[in-house]
């Protein structure tokens, strides 16, 4: 069945269950919201941006012939259980399974990146093995999978996206053979004293930052929306990005001590609880968004030396 729009240069191809593929059958374009079981025609390469978002899909059969699947491309497919990517497929996008249902996922084995956010919000997912042609996990790559007790990262990787691992706070075992990175209880940081992903429990309420902590990583603590309260010792010099991220019961205050010299970019936005907060001496500048609803923020103490 071929669809022809008003301009002819825009031809589209349709399958029996209403599927919507480009003309040449390359490119599946966009499923239909109620289909349940369905296998992708043969000789499709790639599934496009959004293909499935929040379809009902159950199981899905994917050919060797796909090599792209694009960002959001399941994206709240929230009765879509599990899925066995061919490794055929070298791409995968942003958010491509985000805050969909999946408990098991077989990744390809020449894969390269895990682009940010791609399981975001898996609230179901158990476990995941990253295979050894991995060089990069992306931001927030498995922020709030809640239910994600093991986790195997090989030696491969090479860099870490900030709070790839932040909200799961079910993982009991991560198997790794990587020289980038250390482990210490709920900290991942790397050898330059950089934190880098924070897993912390749902019944820790007060959290003390480890000495052989320098840098707060961008988003390193953010979600974790159960600390009331956080003590930072006067080794850390830098907060970066959305540090402290959605603390939202973070207890009136945070003592950020004067050894710090640069706070990013959204480091405390949606603190909903911060009260009060005294800028250290040597900031010289106040970035977009640092305190952005912040709603009971009645108090900011600024040095003399800040710019802008």
């Amino acid at each position: 069945q071929l669809f022809m729009t008003n301009s002819e240069e825009n031809k589209f191809w349709f399958d029996e269950l209403g599927v919507k593929y480009s003309e040449d059958k390359s490119i599946l374009i966009k499923s239909v919201s109620k289909l349940e079981n369905y296998e992708i025609h043969n000789g499709c390469t790639t599934i496009a941006r959004c293909a499935f978002e929040l379809c009902s899909i159950k199981t899905i059969k994917i050919p060797n012939s796909v090599v792209n699947i694009n960002e959001m491309a399941f994206f709240r497919c929230y009765l879509l259980e599990e899925i066995i990517i061919p490794n055929s497929v070298t791409f995968i996008g942003f958010e491509a399974f985000s805050e969909s249902s999946l408990k098991y996922v077989h990744l390809p084995k020449y894969l390269t990146y895990i682009e940010d956010r791609m399981f975001k919000g898996c609230n179901s997912l158990l476990s995941i093995e990253i295979p050894d042609s991995v060089e990069r996990i992306g931001e927030r790559a498995f922020y709030r999978c809640t239910s994600l007790r093991t986790i195997s990262i090989p030696n491969s990787v090479q860099q870490f996206g900030g709070a790839f691992l932040n909200g799961c706070n079910s993982l009991a075992n991560i198997y790794f053979n990587n020289e980038q990175i250390k482990i210490n209880d709920i900290y991942l940081f790397t050898k330059d004293n950089l934190l880098i992903s924070s897993i912390i429990k749902k019944e820790f309420v007060s959290i003390d930052i480890p000495d052989y902590i320098e840098i707060i990583g961008n988003g390193a603590f953010s979600g974790a929306n159960n600390v009331e309260k956080v003590n930072l010792h006067d080794k850390i010099y830098r907060l970066e990005d959305w540090s402290f991220f959605f603390f939202f019961k973070l207890y009136e205050t945070i003592e950020i001590p004067n050894s710090v010299n640069y706070i990013g970019l959204g480091a405390f936005m949606y603190c909903h609880n911060l009260n009060y907060i005294d800028i250290p001496l040597n900031i010289k500048t106040i970035h977009s968004s640092t305190f952005y609803k912040c709603s009971r923020l009645r108090k900011v103490q600024l040095p003399y030396g800040i710019k802008n």
